[in-house]
C-alpha cells in the first residue's frame, strides 16, 4: 500500500497514536471512579469497613452515599 504524496509513515504512526490518546483522554474523562481504595477503623466495641472511590466528577464512600461534584457537599 503506497502512502499519498507528502506523508510518510512517521505521520501514519503519529495519526494512530494521537487517535488512541484521544480516545483513552474521553474515556478517562467519562469514567467517574478514577481511583478507588478501601479504609477499615475500629475501636473497642465498633468495626467499620468500606470502599472508597472518587473521580473528576463523583466521589462516593460505600455504595450509598455518592455526591456529584463540586456541587454538593458530603455530610
Amino acid at each position: 500500500m503506497g502512502l499519498p504524496s507528502g506523508f510518510t509513515v512517521l505521520h501514519c504512526v503519529g495519526t494512530i497514536l494521537l487517535s488512541i490518546g484521544v480516545l483513552l483522554h474521553i474515556v478517562g474523562l467519562a469514567t467517574p471512579s478514577w481511583s478507588s481504595g478501601s479504609f477499615s477503623a475500629s475501636s473497642q466495641t465498633t468495626y467499620v469497613s468500606g470502599t472508597i472511590m472518587y473521580g473528576l466528577w463523583k466521589f462516593c464512600i460505600g455504595t450509598e452515599a455518592c455526591v456529584e461534584l463540586p456541587s454538593q457537599r458530603l455530610t
